[in-house]
Formats: structure tokens, C-alpha cells, sequence
């Protein structure tokens, strides 16, 4: 093992992989100082008088910081305030691991300053998005580095397409407002993706250290969101099973997934205990899955399966921030994407490799979701479109010039696959800056 972690780190320390680090982390950085100078170049009053979730998402941390975290078992408490929400009573809501980093920013800085700060929520949103678009770039970087060793350029133009469209994705910008499990929940996802591209080769030797690296990664996916954790893994072990990889390897995954899943519900049970004795009687809000199925028949907001595409709902109504019709709109990528996926399909059909399952796994985390849980994707749109935006991303801006540049051995493609990035990047933060402009001078 310590010679795997002495080789880990040698390779870590390569001049080229040293550098294309540096380089998707100095890029994400200029990307969010930009968009915090331009289309959230808000005042914190501003984003205070915002009507969105973020005062509400504030007063929750405001909650904690006077009365302290685990007296409320973790969850959201909103018993002081219930003029900002849409619910008439006190409740709890069990999702307070999205706010527990913003949480712990804004503790340390009312230690400091002594006050809370809603700008620091906001930052700390977006911050999750910028990590989310790093590790996407080194999920890329690895698959083209892995095909086209010798490409070391045009490897690092792929990397950064697939960064900055999905840092500038209108709805990752819009998490400015709204701190997304989603969103946290691919930033443990994708690097559980990088480390499944090694798992599932022959090089991957198995260890306790790489057990619990397993282990925690699966917690914390499914500490964040424990369906698209569930249905992602779910996902996997389905394309594992088809493409006859080692038994061991299928147990190994099943096994460190019931652990890992068994102590997030223990948690959550041990959550409700607490706000119970802290608050007894308040409520625990939550939609049932009989709702977010859809199968309780309910057709109040929508019909079918088809209205995934054609009747798209933004989570609640933002009259101050504009309309979200058109935000939820990026059929031309969509389109591209279904033609790239098709184009990959046929390539894997010919040769398989360790692209099939992480593709099978990131777009299986949707469409199981969206299939099976219809009402939660249908009513939150601008929530969950981010997973399925994703692959497609990856895809396009990714995939699909690694193997134009196996076939035609130069980065004519690539080249011009890094133009398209640069230009759809301006589309989608123009989009967004429409839908939810600044307020007048």
C-alpha cells in the first residue's frame, strides 16, 4: 500500500498533471470572481430582499449559531420567522447537511465579526458549483489521458470545455440563491466516478485504505442525496454486471454501500430524536414517497411521463427575480448531446471500456430519478436538471473529441470543440442575466 501512495503521489507531482491542476483551478476560480462582478455583483441588502430561498436558508443557519447545531438534531428549524416561508406553523425539514459547511463559515465568521452574513451563504453556494467543475475537469482530463497519452494540450482544452460549460450552466449559476443537495451531491459523485475508472481496471489492487476511501464516498454522496446515491450506485453495479467484472468487485461496492447506507439512516433517525426532544410536537416536513412518485394519481401539476419535457416547473415562483421560462430552456445542447450520446454508444458497441459505466451510471442517476420519483424532477426542475446537463456536458465537450482525435490523429476537432465551449459560455450567462437580471442603477 504505501508503495500505491508513493506512486499516487509521484504521479501527482509530474510536471504535466501538476500544471493542468493548477490550470482548472485558477480557471474555475477567474470564472466565479467574474461572475461575482458581473450577474451576482448584488448588495448583501439586495440579496437579502431576494425573494428566494436564500433568507429562508439563512434564518435556518441563524437558528443554529444562537441555539446551537445538534440541539436541532441538524435539521432545519423554522419556528421564529414564519413569516418569510409558505408553511403557517413551526417545522422541521430534514436536509440541513446541504447548509452544514455554509453553517460552519458563517459560525466562524459570527465568532469573529459577531453577526451572521448572507453573503457568505451565497459565496459558499457557488463555491460548491466551482468544486463541482473541477472535479468534472479531472474527470475528463482522466478519460483523455487515458486514451491519447501524447495529447497533452488538447487534452487540457477538453478539460477546461467541459469545466467552463458546466460552471456557466444557468442553473448551477442560479444555485446562487438556492443551496442545492444536487449540486452538493456531485461533488462527491464525480470523484467517486474518478476513483471507479481505476477500480474497475486490472491495475486496481484492493486494501484497507482503499475500502474506506469507498466507504466515505458513498456516505457522503449519500449523506447529500441518498436517492441519487442510491440510483446512481444501483446504476453501476447494473452496468458492472453486463460488462462481467469481477465478483468481488460487484460485492465489494454492494456491501460498502449497505454500510455506508445503514449509518445515514441511523443518523437520520438519530436527527429526528434530537429536534423531537429539543421542539417536542413540531412537525417533520417531508414529501412522501408515495408523492414523489407520482403514484398516489394526483394530476394537479402534471399528467405524464412526457411532461419531463414539455412542462417543466422552476421549485417556487420568484416574481422579483424574472421568469424562469426561458432558464429552463437549453434544447440545442440537449439535442447535440443525444447525437454524442449515440455517437459514444456506437464506439463502446465496437470497444468497450471504463466510459460505458460512468456514462451508464451518470445518466441512470437521472432517468431512474426522473422515471421513478416523476413529480420531484417534473416540480424542481431547476434542481434536477443539473444531472442530467452533466453527461450530456461531459459528452459533447468531452467523449466525443477523444475519439475524434484517436481517429483522425490532430485537434482540429478539439479546437474547435473549445470555441464552442467558450461561445455557449457566453449563451447560457446571458441567458441567465435575462431571466434573473440585476436590479436598475
Amino acid at each position: 500500500m504505501r508503495q500505491q501512495i508513493a506512486a499516487l503521489f509521484a504521479y501527482c507531482k509530474k510536471p504535466g498533471v501538476f500544471n493542468a491542476n493548477i490550470i482548472f483551478i485558477s480557471t474555475s476560480i477567474l470564472i466565479f470572481i467574474a461572475l461575482n462582478l458581473t450577474v451576482h455583483s448584488n448588495t448583501i441588502a439586495e440579496v437579502e430582499k431576494a425573494h428566494s430561498f436564500l433568507p429562508m436558508m439563512q434564518n435556518f443557519i441563524e437558528t443554529w449559531i444562537r441555539e446551537g447545531y445538534l440541539k436541532h438534531g441538524g435539521l432545519y428549524y423554522n419556528g421564529y420567522d414564519i413569516s418569510r416561508t409558505w408553511h403557517p406553523e413551526p417545522y422541521y425539514y430534514n436536509a440541513g447537511v446541504t447548509l452544514l459547511a455554509p453553517y460552519l463559515l458563517q459560525k466562524i465568521n459570527y465568532i469573529v465579526t459577531g453577526h451572521s452574513n448572507i453573503f457568505l451563504l451565497a459565496l459558499s453556494n457557488q463555491i460548491i458549483v466551482m468544486i463541482g467543475a473541477i472535479f468534472l475537469s479531472l474527470l475528463s482530463w482522466r478519460m483523455a489521458e487515458k486514451s491519447n497519452p501524447d495529447n497533452y494540450n488538447g487534452n487540457i482544452a477538453i478539460a477546461l470545455s467541459c469545466l467552463i460549460v458546466f460552471q456557466t450552466f444557468p442553473q448551477n449559476i442560479f444555485f446562487y440563491w438556492f443551496p442545492s443537495p444536487q449540486s452538493l451531491f456531485l461533488i462527491f459523485f464525480l470523484p467517486f466516478l474518478f476513483f471507479m475508472d481505476y477500480f474497475l481496471s486490472k491495475q486496481f489492487i484492493r486494501s484497507k485504505k482503499s475500502v474506506v476511501f469507498l466507504f466515505a464516498l458513498i456516505f457522503l454522496m449519500m449523506l447529500s442525496e441518498r436517492v441519487a446515491a442510491t440510483l446512481s450506485i444501483a446504476s453501476l453495479l447494473i452496468a458492472m454486471h453486463f460488462m462481467d467484472t469481477e465478483s468481488v468487485k460487484k460485492k465489494m461496492i454492494i456491501l460498502t454501500s449497505i454500510l455506508a447506507g445503514s449509518l445515514v439512516v441511523i443518523l437520520g433517525l438519530c436527527q429526528s430524536v434530537l429536534a423531537k426532544r429539543y421542539h417536542p410536537g413540531v412537525e417533520i416536513l417531508g414529501s412522501g414517497a408515495v408523492v414523489r412518485t407520482g403514484f398516489d394519481g394526483s394530476t394537479l401539476h402534471y399528467n405524464t411521463h412526457w411532461d419531463l419535457l414539455f412542462s417543466r416547473h422552476p421549485s417556487m415562483k420568484y416574481p422579483t427575480l424574472g421568469s424562469l421560462g426561458d432558464f429552463l430552456s437549453w434544447k440545442a445542447l440537449f439535442i447535440v448531446g443525444v447525437v454524442a450520446v449515440i455517437f459514444i454508444l456506437y464506439q463502446q458497441f465496437k470497444k468497450p471500456n471504463s466510459i460505458f459505466p460512468i456514462l451508464f451510471s451518470f445518466f441512470g442517476t437521472y432517468l431512474l430519478y426522473a422515471f421513478i420519483f416523476s413529480n420531484a424532477v417534473v416540480l424542481h426542475t431547476d434542481l434536477y436538471d443539473v444531472f442530467i446537463f452533466t453527461p450530456i456536458a461531459l459528452s459533447v465537450f468531452g467523449i466525443v473529441p477523444i475519439y475524434v482525435f484517436r481517429y483522425f490523429k490532430n485537434n482540429v476537432w478539439t479546437c474547435v470543440s473549445f470555441l464552442m465551449a467558450i461561445c455557449y459560455t457566453a449563451v447560457q450567462i446571458r441567458s441567465y442575466a435575462t431571466t434573473i437580471p440585476l436590479p436598475p442603477a
